[in-house]
């Protein structure tokens, strides 16, 4: 597969900088170690052989765990071209000055950097820009992904390296001035001319999940916050990173402590002229600098640049509190250290200042002057190696790439993500306004983009209305603060607005979880041992807690700002029907006002649901989007989250997928659930099709309700009709009164009257759901391949769908970089997008906004979703009038399907915003 191959030539060219390990053992230092000086004559003596090879199995190592290998050979050929032979070195030897020095790994790998720069990063309008056109350098440097697969490379690219380092670089060959990279947030954008004319109209992001809308390189900067030391809580609290590559919390903490030690030392190393001196005389007096008041602590500095004394230290700590206390009085001194220093205050955190990208900058520039083969200043580029390694190799865990689908395994890069971020933004502010502050850096880091103009943020349900209250103030604080800032001008009458506000709003999503499978029985007293029971307990409560928060007579303004409702997480986890009494309250005409004080109407909620993004079989996917809509109360204007299975490829996802595994009931539901459409709506399925669904519907629920396991006398048959029309009723708000609650003790449960049942009737259908006995049988996981039979209901089945959605005027949240690494396709060719909006119109053209999800796990942002849709259109080879047309259309879609309806003044918004924070 494409991405495969991607990840193997990144993989190996991004070696030296993102491998944590090379910190202690670097075979490739060694190995240019090896070579005479000035390494100008071909060599293959045995010393140096033994050195390439172990090049060669430290990267193969690596590699496994990275991503998938064909075989090693392929890994040894791709270092051979980066790093090992001749061919890399002819373009350095001329450069050398001291003929009796090494090369630097690196220099090496700077100046594969340089390569992929020029090849990458260009600009247009002031802004860095994907350089989507092929380079002279192109065919040499990328080979067969040179072309129309470049968008591709460019895309792994920024999932495997922050791309502020190929901005800084960019900006150091082409001898740019320091402030080109200060406003730089984090992403190269994917434009052209013709499309920066589109985006300008407007942009908004429906689809963004608060807790990892921030970007790495925010999430690092705050981490390495130089004026923010180790607090106690920092002490006693672990780096959240939990993702698939997430080392263990006491080695996270080591390589954090130990990054910002290195950035410190470097910046004031260079910031302060110890590099105009001589060697080791430097490298002392800046020690002596730092640490003259300590003597142990200067050695310990001192110990800091051995690697074997790294190694020992790393693979001693037990906790993270080992980690910390080994850095804490070090950390102390070094932050010390840049409060007293103003040659040090640009890597201070502000709003305006991308600090990172200044440093990376003004340390590579200080490295260039540094002679070839210099054994000192091969020393401080050693460090500078160490530092991108280890921020390189926090990246990783963190952001995720295509190795795995499914939303299992994305949950773990979410929550680290979510969890750093709540982490750094906490240790990098002040305790009295911490919340507030994050929340700043947050907003600041969608609206910083002048072509958004809405920005829709998602966040879990509150259990408590005073959690709520406090959340909702903090949030709109700073939300108040940012446009009193960067949007309007203090004068003596107060503020008064220069520019029109971008405008914010906030969609409350209830979670689903993986829940254990309790002792349910039905026939008891207490109805909580109703399957789900409890789980819809605590959703009614919090959208209860909501209700009560949006009332427009306490909170006049409300509505503008709590703007819509969803359900997310793990789409297998928890059936549709268990949210069905939440969605009626909260589409409930009769707690919603018509007007407000003034004759102002008052804004109805916006429904939206994540479905038909993860699913065990395809026929799964297609019932949940379709559930949605007809049971939760969906109309023209609301919103699907993702809806893949509209789109995929029928023929090529049963190929991939030949066989399925799920539960029985899921099997059984999704038969049923096809029998009615294919019963009830026009199609051109015929009568075979529906003889195939009751074949399959009979035997399934011949293994759930006749299993031998629950001990029946007699066979028994169960109408589809009763089967169905019980499927049907789970929709339904039922009673626990309608229930059996004849078993009283675990006797009885034992012998539980349907157990003995001759037949059964819709009801009593609907109570095995939650019987003990029966439930068992329904999560029975089942095996099976997909019949010639199936493939041809499901191709007709998914127009039909096409049809519903299009003509109940759903809306469909297209997520592209989400759904390419989350989902079933390869490369964003294959994405649904294009054939559920088609730049030509039929039935299949849906209505599509496109948004960017999880900015912070996948590196994107609303622009660069919307440019990558175009370019993939682009190269699909539609001419570029017809893409333009059709991103237009996308862009508009997501202007007019956001939730955030607020056409208020900028004078009335602020005045809003103040009586709302009072009033909270």
């Amino acid at each position: 597969m494409l991405h495969t191959d991607i990840e193997r030539f990144l993989g190996t060219l991004l070696y030296p900088l993102s491998h944590i390990d090379l910190l202690f053992q670097d075979p490739l230092q060694l190995f240019l170690d090896t070579l005479p000086q000035g390494f100008i004559e071909p060599c293959h003596t045995k010393g140096i052989q033994k050195r390439r090879k172990e090049v060669y199995e430290k990267a193969i190592s690596y590699m496994e765990v990275q991503c998938q290998l064909d075989n090693y050979d392929q890994i040894q050929q791709y270092m051979e071209r980066w790093y090992l032979g001749q061919d890399v070195w002819k373009p350095l030897k001329d450069n050398i000055q001291q003929k009796e020095g090494h090369l630097s790994v690196y220099d090496l790998a700077l100046y594969q950097m340089k390569r992929l720069a020029n090849s990458m990063v260009s600009k247009l309008d002031g802004k860095f820009t994907y350089k989507y056109w092929e380079t002279k350098g192109d065919v040499q440097l990328l080979g067969g992904f040179a072309g129309q697969d470049k968008m591709h490379l460019f895309r792994g690219l920024s999932q495997l390296v922050p791309m502020d380092l190929l901005v800084a670089v960019s900006v150091l060959d082409s001898n740019q001035p320091e402030d080109s990279i200060r406003a730089f947030r984090g992403n190269v954008a994917v434009t052209d001319s013709p499309l920066e004319q589109v985006l300008q109209r407007g942009v908004a992001e429906n689809h963004l999940h608060m807790g990892v809308s921030a970007g790495f390189s925010l999430i690092w900067e705050e981490l390495m916050c130089p004026t923010v030391g180790f607090s106690q809580q920092v002490i006693t609290t672990a780096l959240p990173i939990c993702g698939a590559r997430a080392l263990p919390p006491e080695k996270l903490c080591f390589c954090w402590a130990y990054a910002r030690y290195l950035r410190i030392w470097l910046a004031a190393y260079f910031a302060m002229g110890f590099c105009n001196k001589q060697g080791e005389t430097a490298i002392e007096e800046l020690q002596q600098e730092l640490f003259d008041t300590n003597g142990s602590l200067k050695t310990f500095s001192y110990q800091l640049m051995n690697p074997q004394f790294l190694q020992q230290n790393y693979h001693a700590m037990k906790s993270s509190k080992d980690a910390i206390d080994l850095f804490n009085e070090l950390d102390q001194t070094m932050t010390a250290f840049v409060q007293q220093n103003p040659q040090l205050d640009y890597l201070r955190i502000t709003d305006e200042n991308n600090s990172e990208g200044v440093f990376l900058l003004r340390t590579m520039a200080a490295l260039e002057k540094i002679p070839f083969g210099d054994e000192i200043g091969n020393n401080i580029k050693r460090l500078f190696l160490y530092y991108l390694r280890l921020k390189h190799g926090i990246f990783r865990m963190m952001v995720q790439h295509k190795a795995v689908g499914g939303l299992d395994y994305f949950q773990k890069y979410y929550r680290s993500v979510s969890g750093t971020s709540k982490f750094s933004g906490k240790f990098a502010s002040d305790s009295k306004n911490r919340n507030i502050n994050h929340f700043k850096r947050l907003i600041l880091a969608q609206i910083s983009n002048p072509h958004v103009k809405k920005v829709e943020f998602r966040t879990s349900f509150f259990d408590t209305e005073k959690k709520a209250r406090q959340e909702l103030k903090e949030f709109l604080t700073a939300y108040r603060d940012i446009l009193y800032k960067y949007y309007c001008e203090k004068t003596e009458t107060g503020y008064q607005p220069r520019t029109p506000f971008p405008k914010v709003g906030l969609v409350l999503h209830f979670l689903k979880s993986l829940q254990e499978m309790p002792d349910l029985c039905i026939c008891g007293e207490d109805d909580s041992l109703m399957r789900f029971q409890q789980l819809k307990r605590s959703y009614n409560k919090q959208l209860e807690i909501f209700l009560r928060l949006r009332d427009p007579q306490k909170h006049p303004g409300i509505d503008h700002y709590l703007v819509g409702i969803d359900v997310a997480s793990l789409e297998n986890a928890v059936p549709t029907w268990v949210f069905v009494s939440a969605y009626e309250a909260a589409r409930d005409s009769k707690r919603e006002p018509f007007l407000l004080t003034g004759q102002v109407p008052y804004q109805s909620l916006g429904f939206t649901c994540h479905a038909g993004e993860d699913f065990r079989h395809l026929m799964s996917g297609l019932r949940r989007v379709y559930e949605a809509i007809q049971y939760l109360k969906f109309h023209a204007g609301d919103r699907i989250g993702h809806g893949l299975a509209l789109g995929v490829d029928v023929e090529i996802w049963c190929q991939n997928h030949p066989n399925v595994v799920l539960p029985r009931m899921e099997a059984l539901e999704n038969y049923l659930w096809a029998y009615k459409m294919l019963s009830t709506y026009p199609s051109n399925s015929n009568s075979g099709d529906l003889l195939y669904l009751e074949k399959r519907i009979h035997c399934l629920s011949e293994e759930i309700f006749c299993s031998k396991k629950l001990n029946r006398r007699n066979s028994l048959h169960i109408p589809t009709s009763v089967l169905l029309q019980s499927y049907e009723k789970l929709f339904e708000e039922v009673s626990p009164e309608e229930y059996c609650n004849q078993c009283t003790s675990p006797e009885d449960r034992e012998n539980c009257c349907l157990k003995g049942l001759d037949s059964f009737t819709c009801s009593d259908v609907l109570k095995t759901y939650h019987c003990s006995h029966f439930a068992c049988e329904m999560n029975q996981v089942i095996h099976y391949h997909l019949s010639p039979q199936e493939i041809a209901v499901l191709k007709t089945l998914q127009q039909m769908m096409q049809e519903l959605v299009s003509r109940a005027g759903v809306v469909v949240e297209i997520n592209p970089s989400s759904n390419v690494i989350i989902g079933p396709m390869d490369t964003i060719h294959q994405h649904p997008l294009y054939q559920i909006s088609s730049y030509q119109c039929d039935y299949k053209d849906l209505m599509v906004c496109v948004n960017s999800d999880d900015p912070g796990v996948f590196q994107t942002n609303i622009c660069n979703e919307l440019g990558i849709s175009y370019m993939g259109m682009v190269e699909r080879g539609i001419g570029r009038e017809a893409c333009l047309a059709w991103v237009e259309r996308l862009r508009e879609n997501g202007m007019s399907s956001s939730f955030i309806r607020n056409r208020d003044s900028n004078h009335q918004i602020l005045q809003t915003l103040e009586n709302l924070i009072d009033t909270l």
